[in-house]
């Protein structure tokens, strides 16, 4: 069995059976993007908090000035 079907075969496993397959359907894809997040961190590397605060914070001075 292939490494990503085993891994998806393993997230399902932990689901609760309450779960119907749209519920089902819709966590694997945020697992995945969660999953897909987290290596790019990695090999991207992350924003500082003081970074976000002054992207932001040029964003609203521009609209501001509009």
């Amino acid at each position: 069995m292939s490494g990503s079907k085993a891994s998806v075969i393993e997230k399902i496993n932990r689901m609760p059976d309450e779960m119907n397959e749209f519920e089902l359907i819709e966590r694997l894809y945020m697992l995945s993007r969660l999953e897909h997040s987290r290596q790019r961190c990695q090999t991207e590397g992350t924003f500082s908090d003081e970074d976000v605060s002054e992207y932001f914070g040029k964003k609203r001075e521009m609209h501001a000035n509009r």
